[in-house]
């Protein structure tokens, strides 16, 4: 590993000697070739499927205490530090399993919410419910079917009511 790094220096300062990039160009042209590489992967692709909800009122005033559990996510914190409860918000899966973790992570926290009727925690128990029918019909069951709809007997994925006359 030491020799690795020795011989990028190396080169480095061989350029300088040649007339080449400075060394600060050249960390600044990796960096940023580095951050292009990761922004390719991490795009979602065309083929995702994103969730779109309108979270607002206490709900979100309960999510928004949360975002600084969610550093690791990719700008989720900030999309939702940004997000007001006027519009609808697109999460895609990843997004979706971070603020399911961070949601129940919360609930979990005898220290935020040390009685479980206030109305603060019953929010957020309510957007994890949301959330978690939300990540099922979009991730794990049959989309054709809108979640929280009226049952259709005739939609495929919908249990039949029970017949009462036997």
């Amino acid at each position: 590993m030491g020799d690795g790094v020795y011989v990028e220096v190396r080169q480095t300062s061989y350029n300088l000697v040649q007339g080449g990039p400075s060394i600060l160009e050249e960390l600044i042209a990796r960096a940023a070739e580095r951050i292009r590489r990761s922004e390719r992967i991490m795009r979602p692709g065309s083929r995702d499927f994103k969730v779109k909800l309108l979270i607002d009122g206490e709900e979100l005033a309960q999510l928004k205490r949360h975002t600084w559990q969610m550093a690791e996510a990719f700008g989720l914190d900030s999309r939702i530090e940004r997000y007001y409860g006027k519009r609808s918000i697109g999460f895609y899966r990843g997004d979706m399993d971070c603020l399911i973790d961070v949601v129940n992570m919360a609930l979990d926290d005898r220290r935020e919410y040390p009685t479980k009727d206030s109305p603060g925690y019953a929010a957020l128990r309510k957007l994890a419910a949301r959330l978690k029918d939300e990540y099922q019909w979009a991730f794990e069951g049959d989309r054709k079917i809108e979640p929280n709809a009226p049952a259709d007997p005739g939609q495929p994925g919908v249990s039949q009511p029970a017949d009462p006359g036997g």
